[in-house]
């Protein structure tokens, strides 16, 4: 007899704050099995460039996870950590646009992420505590502090768990 199932749907959003950011979208109890995750995610950031001979976010890689860990964890980074168990892992691409000429600020928004996707492989929660589902953002930034760098985060999701 097939087990049976439940939706589970999230949303989540950080701030433009940080080079780097994870958001709790749900939670896997124990001896359930996170069954497939449909996502989409967005990522924004307003920065000037130093000239305008400067492309927006010139060398800046900006990588995106989605992951199961302990709920007891803390941020998860997705450059940093690239060998854990990603669901998904990826880098964000940009579309820019000139939103003051005279410093030279561009406005960037992510063109990856938009659609939803299916992020496959079942993960079960054998561990006897909870799982939290993270989504995250980490950025390279060879020159340090820049507000190019430093993006805005919203992410949704749909996942299917598999109850015990």
């Amino acid at each position: 007899m097939a087990r049976p199932t439940t939706w589970r749907r999230s949303f989540n959003v950080a701030g433009f704050t940080d080079p780097l950011a994870s958001v709790d979208l749900l939670t896997v109890q124990p001896n359930e099995t996170l069954g497939a995750v449909w996502w989409q995610y967005s990522l924004r950031s307003i920065g000037n460039v130093p000239s305008n001979a400067t492309p927006p976010l010139d060398n800046v890689v900006p990588v995106v996870g989605l992951i199961l860990v302990d709920s007891a964890s803390g941020q998860v980074t997705p450059l940093t950590n690239i060998t854990e168990d990603w669901l998904w892992w990826e880098m964000a691409t940009f579309d820019h646009v000139l939103v003051n000429n005279i410093d030279f600020a561009y406005m960037n928004a992510s063109n990856t992420g938009g659609d939803q996707r299916k992020a496959k492989g079942m993960r079960k929660n054998d561990s006897g505590v909870n799982m939290t589902l993270k989504a995250a953002f980490e950025t390279y930034d060879p020159v340090g502090g820049q507000a190019q760098a430093a993006f805005s985060f919203q992410v949704a999701c749909s996942a299917l768990i598999i109850l015990p």
